[in-house]
């Protein structure tokens, strides 16, 4: 509580203060400083979160962006709705990014380590920044601050991927946002069923293939749900809109 206090005065007295104090710090002291953060009043950080996802911030270009992804999974505890913004104003860049091909390597580990070393970690690179983005869209999408704007770019990703073939990881976390039972989802049934209609009724191919993928969950939805990580603290959000079952039967209706 001491430190919650001392970082939110900092900020609040001397709000560039806070930009610097980023700046002078390595890695994994700026991962402390933002995981502080979350425990601070969001408003209180409208500075950094201003430089951060400003023209000057870690995330400027698309090689930033990947190399700071980690950085990026803190923010969406720290400053949810500002990533999430971010997040859906950096859609098509991202869906690029994590559609890229991978390179075609030998089935021989020994090959694959010394002859294709350099395609290999390529390769891993791109497998954990797939991972890293899954995971920050999956952290802000839950979050009352941040979720339209994370459905926005989870659609955009989860379009990319049909479109190019590149696996169902994010058509699936998509579609996991359309599953009623789970009642706590912040986003009403109905604007979220106004999605489908929109999706079907696209004259794009990977949007009406998007939409049907979507009523497929609606009709038979899944037992379970993908899973997050519970080794780091949370910013607290506004308890859920209650849902009844006669909104989850007009729903399926």
């Amino acid at each position: 509580l001491l430190a919650a206090y001392l970082v939110e005065r900092l900020l609040r007295d001397h709000p560039d203060r806070g930009v610097a104090l980023f700046n002078s710090l390595d890695k994994d002291g700026r991962h402390r400083l933002l995981d502080r953060m979350i425990s601070v009043d969001a408003a209180e950080g409208l500075s950094l979160w201003t430089h951060l996802f400003g023209p000057s911030g870690p995330f400027a270009s698309d090689q930033a962006l990947e190399q700071n992804i980690e950085l990026l999974r803190v923010l969406a505890r720290a400053a949810p709705r500002q990533t999430a913004r971010f997040m859906a104003d950096k859609a098509n860049q991202v869906a690029t990014l994590v559609n890229r091909p991978q390179h075609k390597l030998s089935k021989n580990w020994t090959k694959r380590l010394t002859d294709e070393s350099e395609k290999f970690r390529e390769n891993q690179a791109l497998e954990a920044f797939r991972g890293g983005v899954r995971g920050v869209l999956h952290e802000l999408v839950y979050h009352g601050e941040g979720c339209r704007d994370a459905l926005k770019a989870m659609e955009a990703l989860a379009v990319a991927a049909l479109r190019r073939g590149n696996g169902d990881t994010f058509v699936d976390l998509f579609r996991e946002c359309f599953v009623y039972w789970f009642t706590e989802f912040p986003i009403p049934l109905a604007e979220r069923w106004a999605v489908i209609p929109r999706l079907l009724n696209s004259p794009k191919g990977s949007e009406q293939a998007l939409g049907r993928n979507v009523l497929f969950t609606v009709c038979d939805p899944p037992h379970t749900l993908s899973g997050w990580s519970n080794d780091h603290r949370r910013r607290m959000m506004p308890a859920p809109v209650p849902v009844l079952w006669r909104d989850i039967h007009d729903y399926l209706r």
